[in-house]
């Protein structure tokens, strides 16, 4: 197992052209520097070692992350509450600041019942296919910011109690899509 998923992120500009494939990871989280953050920008490169327990992809275009599994083993957080704003939840991929993102055939869930199993802030021109929701999954997809034109088609979300979760980026309000309303959703601009 390892202690995190890793970290993309193109600070000072857009790494573009990204492609994870095949990869299986069993995460077994201990305390880190940040916790399960990561600031917006990071003061040096080295830190990335001390980066979330997710898969945390920032400041890209073109991402593709296929084929995908990741299991939660056994967590080693005693230290947490030590960490400012840290919390026992986290998204299992977070996305930030991307363009161009496809997500496809990844099965994964949620670290904790409070976070969505991928979480896509200030994302644009994404498409999740043939995910599938780890059994136990409260919300899928946690869509936010100025997020537009996000698809989800053919996915096995019945491991999730809510296939998508849409946050108004002005009043945080949600809105949410059950995984049996429909095969292919999209939210645009």
């Amino acid at each position: 197992g390892t202690d995190g998923l890793g970290t993309i992120s193109g600070e000072g500009g857009a790494l573009r052209g990204i492609s994870l494939q095949g990869l299986i990871y069993e995460a077994c989280p201990r305390t880190k520097l940040y916790g399960n953050g990561l600031p917006e920008a990071l003061p040096s490169y080295a830190l990335a070692h001390f980066a979330p327990y997710n898969l945390n992809i920032r400041q890209a275009e073109d991402v593709r992350l296929s084929g995908l599994r990741v299991t939660w083993g056994e967590a080693d957080l005693a230290d947490l509450g030590k960490v400012p704003d840290s919390r026992p939840y986290w998204p299992c991929i977070e996305c930030r600041h991307v363009r161009g993102l496809v997500v496809q055939d990844v099965v994964c869930g949620p670290y904790g019942a409070e976070a969505a199993a991928v979480g896509l802030t200030d994302v644009a021109d994404a498409l999740l296919t043939g995910c599938r929701a780890e059994e136990g999954t409260g919300v899928f997809l946690r869509i936010s910011g100025q997020s537009r034109a996000i698809a989800l088609s053919g996915n096995d979300l019945a491991g999730a109690s809510t296939a998508c979760e849409l946050v108004d980026p002005g009043t945080g309000e949600t809105g949410s899509l059950s995984p049996g309303d429909t095969q292919t959703w999209r939210a645009v601009e």
